[in-house]
């Protein structure tokens, strides 16, 4: 029944999941944007089109900036910045689909259902689908890999110099997007080796060498006086994990943390959490089903135990930083899904000689999943339409500067020349304090930056100036008047 969905199955999958990608952002008025990470790559962004434009110096960021460059060339076909950047991240999700539909052709004898597998799993996932439509590096990351890890499959075919190269100018690209990634890495690196010793091909590592230096040179140009080390002022260009000092094997053991974003507690200790992925209905739904099919079952593909090993490393690698972010852990969804293929082909074999129960099952499981991403997504939605809503009162106001933070990338896409003094960098004094605006949340940060500057500021400005309140919004923000 399910391979009859179409006869041209990639298209049917692909269709799908673009018309489906356009209705969710019609539907939400979403623009991609929300929180902190998706404004600092879009000041990126800008910086790199100013550079194209007029040779300005880019500004710094810690943050890898492959995909910020991808999306300034993009933002040459687009009207919109924001928008290009939001398309980037929905073509990822497509590339990426498409590229677990031929990796699992790869790795597995049957493969009929793979792109009923991969819709209703990776497609329709609610937090792959949720990061399909919002402008950050994480989809993109998550196809880079794949193209890595395919290629280096079709190496370990075929023994063509052009799939090695390919792989290995793919993998610098990953590294180059999300620095984590070196973890993922290590699988399709195994892969290439293992071939080129067993072919006896010494001769190909040079070429693989340099062509995985060349996918970095992109960033090493851009970047300038940062190559590797510290010749600047703004400190290294690969310090992309701010809490590397704290990165520790007793914190897989710990559910709150100080750290540089202050106060953290979870609900669960880390070591529960990295493993999410396999079980939770966000990641994967039927989870916990597939991970039961798993172990009891007995054919397995020759890829389940390294595949299964590398997401071991990378969760154990995670769990080590003092934080917990799901954005991380949506990685190593794919991995998880080719391990997860062949328990779910033996519940196709199951319903086979059942067309009715297997259309229910896939009109279940596919409402299902749009239910839990519409859940997942209200949060986004909200804080998306919240921050335009604070930017267009804020922009609205007297030009003076604002002191605040957390929200002030969201201020300065949406009022580019306004004066923002960041809470979490300034540490203000007698002296310091302009006339202007105080945006802050009381609520959320009394706990979380106890302490620490932004708290500290918040007081200090308390006792040494008259704040007006001018209004309230939602989600525990205000907004003063410094006299």
């Amino acid at each position: 029944m399910l391979s009859n969905i179409s006869k041209r199955p990639l298209f049917f999958l692909l269709t799908v999941a673009a018309i489906l990608q356009t209705v969710l952002i019609v539907f939400y008025h979403f623009n991609g944007f929300f929180g902190q990470d998706s404004y600092e790559y879009l000041r990126i962004t800008y910086s790199l089109n100013a550079f194209y434009g007029d040779g300005t110096s880019p500004a710094y960021t810690v943050y890898p900036i492959m995909y910020p460059i991808v999306c300034s060339i993009a933002d040459f076909f687009f009207p919109s910045t924001m928008f290009a950047m939001q398309f980037v991240s929905m073509i990822s999700m497509l590339i990426a689909a498409y590229l677990l539909v031929k990796i699992i052709k790869l790795i597995t004898i049957e493969a009929k259902h793979a792109h009923v597998f991969v819709l209703l799993f990776f497609v329709l996932s609610p937090y792959i689908l949720r990061f399909s439509l919002i402008a950050m590096s994480d989809m993109f990351c998550i196809a880079m890999w794949l193209f890595t890890f395919y290629y280096s499959l079709r190496f370990e075919q075929k023994t063509k110099l052009k799939y090695l190269l390919l792989s290995s100018f793919f993998a610098g690209i990953t590294l180059m997007t999300r620095y984590p990634s070196i973890v993922l890495l290590l699988l399709p690196a195994f892969i290439c080796l293992k071939t080129i010793f067993r072919t006896k091909q010494y001769l190909f590592i040079l070429p693989a060498a340099i062509a995985a230096l060349l996918s970095t040179v992109p960033d090493l140009i851009i970047r300038q006086r940062f190559i590797f080390w510290n010749i600047g002022s703004e400190g290294p260009a690969f310090s992309y994990d701010f809490f590397a000092d704290q990165f520790s094997f007793a914190n897989l053991f710990k559910s709150s943390f100080f750290n540089i974003d202050g106060w953290q507690h979870y609900p669960t200790p880390n070591i529960v959490f990295v493993f999410f992925q396999f079980v939770h209905p966000a990641f994967i739904f039927c989870g916990i089903l597939f991970l039961i099919l798993l172990i009891k079952q007995q054919n397995r593909h020759r890829y389940t135990f390294p595949l299964l090993f590398t997401i071991l490393l990378y969760s154990l690698f995670i769990g080590c930083n003092p934080y917990q972010n799901n954005r991380y852990l949506m990685f190593v969804v794919p991995a998880v899904l080719l391990v997860y293929y062949l328990p779910f082909t033996n519940i196709i074999w199951s319903i086979k000689q059942q067309p009715k129960l297997g259309y229910l099952l896939f009109s279940g499981v596919f409402i299902c999943q749009l239910l839990l991403f519409s859940i997942s997504f209200q949060k986004i939605v909200f804080y998306n339409k919240l921050e335009h809503t604070i930017a267009d009162h804020v922009g609205k106001l007297d030009k003076l500067p604002v002191y605040t933070l957390s929200i002030d990338g969201a201020l300065l896409a949406y009022n580019p020349n306004m004066e923002i003094i960041n809470l979490f960098n300034t540490h203000l004094s007698e002296g310091d304090v302009q006339t202007g605006y105080l945006l802050y949340n009381p609520n959320a940060f009394s706990k979380q930056f106890e302490g620490l500057l932004p708290e500290i500021n918040y007081q200090f400005l308390q006792s040494h100036t008259r704040l007006q309140k001018l209004t309230e919004f939602e989600g525990g923000w205000e907004l003063y008047q410094i006299n």
